[in-house]
């Protein structure tokens, strides 16, 4: 999966094939459900902490991910509205082409993966440096 939004048609089937998917060490499934975190300020980043929210993976990315991977990124579309940011979610649906833009996480090894650091900056600001 890339960055490319994605039809709101495609995202049910994809979301309908994820649900069928509990199983993350079975081989054999088009797409997954995991859970990945927003972090609500920087420290939660830094830490891998932030509000859980469930998103669709493909099996490339499940198999990157069950191998407990560290360094990378990856996309995957949510399947909720965040309580964090709200507008966040406003801005990966768009309405009138009726799609889906998904979001690029950081795999965090055995942690959960967490939203990427550019992503975040835009929603809480950038990092302050440390004088």
């Amino acid at each position: 999966m890339d960055s490319t939004p994605i039809p709101f048609k495609q995202y049910a089937h994809m979301y309908d094939k994820a649900v069928e998917n509990e199983d993350l060490t079975r081989d054999g499934g088009e797409f997954y459900m995991i859970q990945a975190n927003l972090p609500r300020d920087w420290a939660s980043y830094h830490s891998g902490n932030g509000e859980g929210i469930w998103v669709v993976i493909d099996d490339e990315t499940r198999k990157t991910w069950n191998s407990d991977k560290a360094d990378g990124t990856f996309y995957a579309i949510p399947c909720v509205m965040s309580v964090y940011y709200p507008q966040l979610s406003r801005k990966l649906v768009d309405t009138k082409k009726e799609l889906l833009t998904p979001l690029e996480f950081e795999y965090r090894g055995a942690k959960r993966p967490v939203l990427v650091k550019r992503t975040l900056e835009g929603l809480i600001g950038k990092l302050k440096q440390r004088s």
